[in-house]
């Protein structure tokens, strides 16, 4: 069970196996179908656990959150079973999930819905052109995608968390791109019809520049918070727009889908370190 009351990040290290596991399988290996089908049924098994993880916080401590610091809160901010048994760490744990909360807020939302509409409509232009089969596994193929950059937003706002997924997701993106096949595409008509059937699609490809303008509009609003939050915002819109190109002037093998989910699971560090950060504070309570 992945669960605050057992850790501060739950889940962390499968998620970052995850990942490790999805880039290094599309680099390396010639997935199958079922393969593919299989992975993206672990990772929903995942993304399942985390989003009841995330629920828990919100139903045990958003009152807390929305009291602020106090003694009272701080005396009845959890029940008595959980003060038995959890009182010394869970807490703690439980209160450090409130941060993970961002990943469900607003501008993540916005960008899932873009997201959706470019998915469905790149699939409307080419479910004539594309066997079903193929259809279903570039669904799979997307919902790793996303899944790696959502879930990566709730463990990014931790300064160790985000320092780990930095580190491990800068590799693979790097591994990535050495094993690309380094072939320019001949013209832009090219690209386009290359893509019909998979990451982009010649009209779908509107949606996915109004999606990438979006996350560089959004990441650079965040950015007038300060100094820390501006250089985020910088490194992840050139990560983003180093993607997009990439994307469009290369050709694409089975290793460019390892691109994306290295890619995006990485910028949604910068994504995350761009609008928010902890800082610890401490309070003092006089006795009585």
């Amino acid at each position: 069970m992945i669960s605050y009351y057992n850790s501060k990040h739950p889940g962390l290290f499968i998620y970052i196996t995850l990942v490790i596991v999805s880039v290094l399988s599309f680099l390396f290996f010639e997935l199958k179908e079922l393969q593919i089908g299989i992975l993206s049924i672990i990772w929903g098994g995942f993304i399942f656990m985390r989003i009841l993880s995330l629920y828990e916080v919100s139903e045990h401590f958003m009152p807390f959150t929305k009291t602020g610091f106090s003694k009272s809160t701080n005396n009845n901010s959890s029940p008595l079973a959980h003060d038995l048994l959890h009182r010394m760490n869970g807490t703690n744990y439980m209160k450090r999930g409130i941060f993970a909360l961002h990943a469900i807020e607003g501008r993540t939302l916005l960008w899932f819905g873009v997201a959706f509409i470019y998915v469905a409509y790149s699939f409307y232009l080419s479910h004539d052109l594309v066997p079903r089969v193929a259809l279903i596994q570039n669904i799979s193929i997307f919902f790793i995608i996303g899944a790696g950059f959502w879930a990566g937003q709730t463990y990014a706002y931790s300064d160790h968390a985000s320092k780990l997924l930095l580190i491990v997701f800068t590799v693979l993106f790097g591994t990535s791109l050495l094993n690309l096949n380094w072939v320019i595409n001949s013209s832009y008509i090219d690209i386009l019809n290359q893509y019909s059937a998979s990451i982009l699609d010649g009209n779908a490809f509107i949606v996915l520049a109004i999606l990438i303008f979006y996350c560089i509009l959004t990441l650079f609003a965040s950015s007038t918070k300060g100094m820390s939050y501006a250089l985020n915002a910088v490194i992840g819109s050139i990560l983003l727009l180093t993607l997009s190109i990439l994307s469009t002037i290369f050709e694409h093998p089975p290793q460019m889908i390892a691109l994306w989910i290295s890619g995006w699971s990485l910028f949604s560090v910068f994504w995350v370190r761009s609008y928010c950060r902890t800082d610890k504070r401490y309070v003092l309570f006089q006795c009585e």
